[in-house]
């Protein structure tokens, strides 16, 4: 299997999306997933699969400029806020850009997260994962 690089930087986006994330080292997790792709493992080659079928449903897909224009919530309230991340460890945020329907988050000590805004919405309604 061939796979291009920005390719397999959204499949890893989309992994991550899907609840998927690395226990350690995210960079040793990235070499795994593309050296199982590339050998043709069942279980990652049916996420690879999946995502695809994402992807191709979203072609021919415009976004919602109308609901992308009347999505009032002031998202600069996240800046300086911590997250909670996948190893309990909570992370300030820096910085965020708005990207369609998601939220890609940046960290002060490093790091990132692409998050869509409904579940950052969620989260801070719930205030399970954000923390003022």
């Amino acid at each position: 299997m061939e796979i291009k690089k920005k390719v397999f930087d959204d499949f890893i986006k989309w992994l991550k999306l899907d609840g998927l994330r690395p226990r350690k080292s995210e960079r040793i997790w990235k070499k795994t997933i593309l050296r199982n792709l590339l050998n043709d493992d069942e279980m990652t080659l049916e996420n690879y699969k999946d995502y695809q079928v994402y992807v191709d449903s979203r072609i021919g897909t415009k976004p919602n400029i109308v609901e992308q224009e009347n999505d009032e919530f002031d998202y600069s309230i996240l800046i300086g806020l911590s997250l909670k991340t996948e190893n309990e460890t909570s992370k300030r945020i820096k910085k965020y850009v708005l990207v369609g329907s998601m939220v890609h988050l940046f960290f002060e000590r490093g790091g990132d997260v692409l998050l869509a805004k409904e579940y950052i919405k969620h989260m801070l309604g719930t205030n399970d994962e954000i923390q003022h």
